[in-house]
């Protein structure tokens, strides 16, 4: 299970972060320490999922609300912010779905960094 984790997670970081813990990922051969490659790909990935944080988003969302007020209600221009207002929510739930799913497999991988061989 542990290895079949590494597998799929290890390519996914490689191309999703260039973060220099996933040089470890690197190492080729018989002396890779799964634990050390665990880690580092949890940093990698820790890493990643901090990019794609809901709050910027939020913030995002919640400037463009401002904007909103200003037009008037039953308009035309409203209508389209409104429209755009809810798309956003849709992108800020993803995100803060999938840094769910990050933190999961992130704790998977802290636990077989930890796990003595």
């Amino acid at each position: 299970m542990q290895l079949a984790v590494l597998r799929w997670a290890l390519p996914v970081l490689l191309v999703l972060s260039d973060c220099s813990s996933a040089a470890v990922v690197k190492k080729s051969g018989a002396d890779t320490d799964p634990n050390e490659v665990a880690s580092a790909a949890a940093d990698a990935l820790e890493a990643v999922s901090k990019n794609h944080n809901g709050k910027a988003l939020q913030d995002k969302r919640d400037r463009w609300a401002q904007v909103c007020k200003l037009k008037l209600v039953g308009s035309q221009s409203r209508a389209e912010c409104d429209n755009i207002l809810a798309g956003m929510d849709e992108d800020i739930e993803k995100a803060n779905s999938n840094t769910g799913v990050y933190g999961e497999i992130i704790g998977h991988l802290r636990g077989i960094a930890d796990n003595p061989r």
